[in-house]
């Protein structure tokens, strides 16, 4: 777990078009479509848990007028390197013989422990090449790879900011906080819990996976998954992720940090602008759950709830209602 200065812990994720792995590293963009994002008609999935990074990893850089050089003169290739003290060195052709568990395997190591005078995002790109070869996909440009990821930072850092502003205007205990709000040191709460893989017929068992997970927020009778999204974004919807699906199981199994039961909530953040009601929606697979699921406006701070009795059943949103409502349904203080 890490943490900024001011006892910070947080995670990454972005509802871009780009594809990014564990990290927030960029994997490829856009424009291939293997790589791409779920169509709308699908479900999509999260972001690998553990996806943290410690702000100021990373640093920007000016760029350059060669494309090609971008990223030799920014960050350099790390197989130019030398294997200093991180991780022994291995050349292309001996990654491509790893099975990609110990590939990926041998760049994490090396990116938490990289030699001496190997800038980070080195290994991150030739990781990204790694990748590309083994998808039998040409990788991103070193210019437009560094450029995804930079993009990817800023927006990972304004989704945070959000996601702290509404978990303080409820009194709910950001849990990606490594401090409470009078500066103790807390514990993160993570747990993990059994997870059905896939949809079965009925009378036949699911296949079940272990799914590792960490609400946003804790109260004492929710957990609480903050998911922005930005109006410029084409697909205004929130799916039910595999870690909504591990939040919600978890909390009716007693998983909570006192082993009581919990609710589950969802809160979409965004901006509906002229718009009278949010644009931004849950999926119907979502809808269709038990979780509660809100709306704050990141503008007006106006808040809405999602009914499900409205449109003849299909659901929409209802409101706006007032925030101390939406503050003793999901046990704020």
């Amino acid at each position: 777990m890490l943490e900024t200065e001011d006892g910070t812990a947080f995670k990454r994720c972005s509802n871009g078009c780009v594809v990014f792995d564990g990290e927030g590293n960029p994997i490829a963009s856009a424009e291939r479509p293997a790589e791409a994002g779920p169509t709308p008609a699908a479900e999509e999935e999260p972001i690998p848990e553990g996806s943290i990074v410690a702000e100021g990893e990373t640093e920007e850089v000016a760029p350059a007028s060669d494309p090609e050089k971008v990223g030799r003169d920014a960050f350099g290739y790390d197989n130019d390197k030398p294997s200093g003290t991180g991780a022994e060195h291995k050349t292309d052709a001996q990654i491509d013989r790893m099975s990609e568990k110990r590939m990926e395997a041998y760049y994490r190591n090396r990116i938490d422990h990289p030699p001496e005078d190997v800038n980070p995002d080195a290994v991150r790109y030739e990781r990204h090449r790694a990748r590309s070869r083994r998808g039998n996909r040409e990788p991103d440009k070193p210019a437009e790879w560094d450029s995804e990821r930079i993009a990817f930072q800023e927006r990972s850092e304004a989704a945070r900011v959000e996601e702290n502003k509404t978990l303080d205007e409820l009194g709910i205990q950001n849990n990606n906080r490594a401090r409470d709000a009078s500066g103790t040191r807390r514990d993160i709460h993570e747990f993990s819990t059994m997870v059905p893989r896939e949809k079965v017929a009925p009378g036949k068992a699911a296949k079940q996976k272990l799914v590792p997970t960490r609400p946003d927020g804790v109260s004492d009778s929710h957990y609480v998954d903050v998911k922005k999204i930005e109006p410029t974004t084409e697909r205004q919807v929130i799916d039910d992720t595999q870690q909504m699906r591990a939040e919600r199981m978890g909390g009716k199994r007693g998983k909570g940090p006192d082993g009581e039961p919990r609710e589950h909530a969802v809160i979409i953040v965004s901006d509906k602008g002229e718009n009278v009601l949010p644009q931004a929606t849950p999926s119907r697979g979502l809808a269709r759950t038990d979780s509660e699921i809100y709306y704050r406006d990141q503008k007006s701070e106006e808040w809405f709830k999602w009914d499900k009795t409205l449109a003849g059943g299909k659901g929409g949103w209802a409101g706006p209602v007032d925030k101390s409502v939406v503050k003793a349904e999901l046990g704020g203080t």
